[in-house]
């Protein structure tokens, strides 16, 4: 008896006492471990929150950027200010600031409840169980989550000082709940439904006057309309950070979606059940309207929300608590309106899980009220198993969570999605197990490569890898902006940085920079570039910038102290650059020299990384050798049977191979696998492009494209290539504009000069032709058809001699080029150096004696040239028979010749027989300028009269 009064004289002690007692040994376990609170990812080592004089940069709109886009400014101002005397290392305070919080938010309910009951008993309960719900373990075990506590802190404690008011009638409980509700939606937007939540205590339950009802929350709603336009408008500058641009009706979806996903959050509420998989991931996603899921349970969260309201009607305010969840859960009901692509997340629940003790509560005193010992022995015995097994959850959940690896284990386990296998994998190869990292980087859950590709490039460089490391790199690349962005131009640098690349890194760096000026790691990596460069004074001044955005930051502290060391070191270190060909493989990865081989040589070191095997299988397909190509294709499809980019690179290799129909049926799987993926679109686009026959499989081939475009306008392949298909559809003013966004998106594209070159040569812009050609030679000197066109434009410019020189230059090199030859043979004549020409078009036809072109060329000169001493009448019947015999006379062209050689020898009737032949059959070939030719020849003939080419 003496017990039972003492509880109910001091019932907050005994509340605190409890609760402390429950938690510590709840989240005891982890207190001595970094877990997910101080482990090197932690947002407590974000150089903005190092101390309190970054509060105005923290309250600005650049901060969101580091918010996920969120405004939330008041819990992160607040751990800045505990930062600037506690380090990020120290686990023990950090666990215990956390908890601290929970606690308070624990004793929050039971006060909260004892508003509702006299009794102890009930309040009690309701704190237990929101004390010891699994999902406090997601809340008070992870930092990052620390605005979702300090939130819901706000929150309980403006709704106690309203109900507060509500019974004391002090205008100061009023104004101080009215300016804790705007701290609450300052440090997060969870608390937005309060507003809502009023209305339903003050009209259904407390039964007063729709004027009272509405005017009592107006404030509340005040506040909301005034911190809103934050949420919405309060974001830092594109360059700074990306937002979600969400696909039409994204909201409308998400919607249905998360209403199809009340079940999950239903088993999650109640009895902790799939905590802490990751529900986006796992969930369906909901398109339509009439999708079973979203009809059955938006048909019980209805019934749910109608039986609240009818119960609190009545009196019973555990309907009250049913009401609080669905207010919770309102500001996060669709990723448009939230902001984030986690459309659900178990840490939306945690304010809810508040208005589920609120309805245990209230159940509770409505069965003890019924006063049957029974009754009541079977509701103690009840709440106390229920508190019991939310606690043995709780410590569950906070034991996994001691460190990375065990708490992603877990949720591996539990259910092994995309984002449990990169979080595990990232975990083992902190730990130096490289082979287990592999196993998860790129579990067969794995859809997107970009990610784990990064986390590999890095390690690969720290190992000194660094053609594996430039490998991953390249296929870590993405089209972010911003603050999305650094974690590929971070991981660009280092590499770089290794490599002995300084100027590249220094680029990348520059990037990193522009997105976060607070970047400490690419500050410190900057400084050590310019240090090895010479600029001492440079690297001073940028190291002094980012301590004084970080004074206590230790990678920084570690960069100033290697400065002091190297300004007083007599020597210089000596960097030695990569080789050109492993620098252009990791700038625009081409394959060339000795990069090929040195990829299928990494797959072979690390025959468990499938991205190194896709690459090496490509590498070999380029070189040919298909069996080899297709064991290490299939062992990434087998690796990564959901990836749609392994399979789209398996299809470009079957056609590469020549198999074309295989390809397109490993396209189509791609394309079910990812209808969204702009690269299984691209290679489906070089497919229809290879195998169309008629306009409609062209128009698949632009379709495809250009849905590639949809996805990733800054693509300059795909627009190039979407480019040289226009020209095969005749239209080439939209070629033109597509090489050029090309080349607006990519300046040193050699493709794109020189299609636009090819373009130009058409529209007889000669002059910038040239100029395309030979900035496209400038990028790739070794590009033939480039140098062979811009021989040509400058032939048409009237610039002979160096018409002549780009033609030499090829045979140099390329001596297999018959139309070099034949251009450069067409050059000399227009010089009238017709010895030479002669000479040129022997040795051709010497190099090529099965080429018809080599062996016409000479005997059309021999027959036609203007100077006396060029002609050979005799010989160029010879050559030209020898051509007819083989074509079965059925050449114009070549009969043609014939004709001219006859007429030169005077034997006029044999020279119109064949012209008149060759008239015919270049009509039936529509062959316009030759049909002229032929016309010009015969009137001569006729006339008894040789033809002579015009130099």
């Amino acid at each position: 008896m003496m017990r039972a009064d003492f509880l109910q004289r001091q019932p907050y002690l005994w509340m605190a006492l409890v609760m402390v007692g429950a938690l510590l040994i709840s989240f005891g376990f982890g207190f001595i471990y970094p877990g997910l609170v101080s482990h090197p990812e932690s947002i407590l080592r974000l150089p903005l929150l190092s101390w309190w004089r970054n509060l105005p940069l923290i309250f600005s709109r650049d901060f969101v950027g580091f918010t996920a886009g969120q405004f939330q400014p008041l819990g992160y101002a607040l751990l800045a200010v505990v930062r600037t005397f506690v380090q990020p290392d120290a686990s023990l305070f950090w666990h215990l600031w956390l908890v601290g919080f929970h606690v308070l938010n624990a004793l929050l309910v039971f006060s909260l409840v004892r508003v509702f009951t006299p009794r102890t008993g009930p309040a009690l309960l309701a704190g237990l169980v929101f004390g010891l719900h699994p999902l406090a373990s997601v809340a008070a075990g992870q930092v990052v989550r620390f605005p979702y506590l300090l939130g819901l802190t706000f929150f309980l404690a403006s709704l106690r000082l309203y109900m507060a008011y509500d019974q004391r009638s002090r205008k100061g409980l009023y104004e101080a709940s009215v300016l804790l509700f705007l701290l609450s939606i300052m440090t997060c937007k969870a608390g937005a439904g309060l507003p809502l939540f009023l209305l339903a205590v003050e009209g259904l339950y407390r039964r007063r006057g729709l004027r009272t009802a509405l005017l009592r929350p107006i404030p509340f709603v005040g506040v909301l309309l005034v911190v809103a336009p934050f949420w919405l408008y309060w974001r830092p500058h594109p360059l700074l950070y990306e937002y979600i641009e969400f696909p039409e009706g994204a909201g409308w979806y998400s919607f249905l979606s998360a209403v199809g996903a009340s079940g999950l959050y239903l088993k999650g509420l109640l009895w902790g059940g799939g905590v802490p998989i990751v529900l986006h991931e796992v969930a369906e996603r909901i398109f339509r309207a009439f999708h079973w899921k979203f009809l059955l349970w938006g048909a019980v969260d209805l019934a749910l929300l109608a039986a609240a309201v009818q119960a609190v009607r009545k009196g019973y305010w555990a309907g009250l608590g049913v009401i609080w969840v669905f207010c919770g859960m309102v500001p996060f009901a669709s990723t448009a309106w939230n902001g984030v692509e986690e459309y659900l997340s178990w840490v939306y629940l945690y304010l809810p899980a508040a208005g589920l003790a609120l309805t245990i509560g209230g159940l509770v005193e409505l069965f003890w009220k019924i006063g049957e010992r029974a009754v009541r022995i079977g509701v103690v015995v009840a709440g106390c198993a229920l508190v019991v097994y939310y606690g043995y959850g709780q410590s569950r959940l906070n034991i996994a969570s001691r460190s990375e690896r065990s708490y992603w284990t877990s949720v591996y386990r539990l259910a092994p999605t995309q984002r449990a296998s990169l979080e595990l994998g990232k975990a083992h190869l902190q730990e130096g197990d490289v082979g287990r990292a592999l196993e998860f980087l790129f579990s067969p859950y794995v859809e997107q490569l970009r990610d784990p590709s990064r986390e590999m490039s890095t390690y690969y460089g720290q190992q000194g890898d660094l053609l594996a490391a430039a490998v991953h790199l390249n296929m870590g690349v993405g089209e972010d902006v911003g603050l999305q962005l650094q974690g590929y131009e971070m991981a660009r640098a280092m590499l770089f940085y290794r490599a002995g690349a300084l100027d590249h890194a220094e680029d990348a760096l520059g990037r990193v920079l522009t997105a976060n000026p607070f970047h400490t790691g690419a500050l410190a990596l900057l400084s050590g570039v310019w240090t090895i460069k010479g600029y001492m004074i440079a690297a001073k001044r940028v190291l002094s910038e980012a301590l004084r955005i970080a004074p206590s930051h230790s990678e920084l502290l570690r960069a100033a102290h290697r400065l002091e060391v190297q300004a007083h070191a007599d020597t210089s270190r000596v960097i030695r650059p990569p080789s050109p060909s492993w620098l252009r493989y990791a700038l625009q990865r081409v394959r060339e020299g000795p990069v090929p081989q040195g990829i299928v040589q990494a797959s072979a070191r690390h025959p468990e990384d499938p991205v190194l095997q896709l690459e090496a299988g490509i590498c070999l397909i380029r070189e040919g050798k298909a069996d080899s190509a297709s064991a290490k294709l299939n062992f990434a499809a087998r690796r990564l049977p959901l990836c749609a980019y392994v399979w789209a690179t398996k299809s470009w290799a079957e056609a590469q191979a020549g198999a074309y129909g295989e390809a397109l049926t490993t396209g189509q799987h791609a394309l079910e696998l990812d209808p969204g993926n702009a690269v299984v679109h691209g290679v489906l686009g070089l497919l229809y492009d290879k195998v169309a026959q008629g306009s409609e499989g062209l128009e698949k081939a632009v379709w495809h494209y250009q849905q590639a475009l949809r996805l990733t306008p800054r693509n300059a392949a795909v627009h190039n290539n979407l480019g040289e298909l226009l020209i095969r559809q005749g239209k080439p003013e939209e070629a033109a504009e597509h090489f050029r966004r090309a080349l607006r998106l990519r300046p040193d594209y050699p493709e794109s000069h020189y299609n636009l070159g090819n373009l130009l040569i058409h529209e007889g812009k000669f002059q910038e032709a040239i100029l395309s050609f030979e900035e496209a030679l400038r990028l790739r000197p070794d590009f033939i058809e480039a140098r062979s066109n811009l021989g040509v434009a400058l032939l048409q410019e009237g610039r002979v001699r160096e018409s002549a020189e780009q033609f030499r230059r090829i045979l140099r090199v390329r001596p297999d080029r018959d139309k070099a030859w034949e251009n450069l043979g067409t050059v000399l004549v227009q010089q009238g150096r017709f010895r030479e020409a002669l000479e040129v078009f022997r040795r051709w036809s010497t190099l090529a004696p099965d080429r018809p072109g080599a062996i016409l060329s000479q005997a059309w000169l021999l027959a036609t040239c203007p100077d006396p001493r060029g002609r050979d009448g005799r010989e160029a019947i010879g050559l030209a028979e020898q051509i007819c015999r083989a074509s079965g006379y059925r050449s114009p062209g070549a009969l043609g010749v014939l004709a001219a050689a006859y007429g030169e020898e005077g034997q006029y009737e044999e020279a119109m027989r064949y012209a008149q032949r060759a008239l015919e059959l270049a009509m039936a070939g529509g062959k316009d300028k030759l049909v002229h030719q032929i016309e010009e020849q015969l009137k001569l003939y006729k006339s008894h009269r040789p033809y002579r080419m015009r130099p």
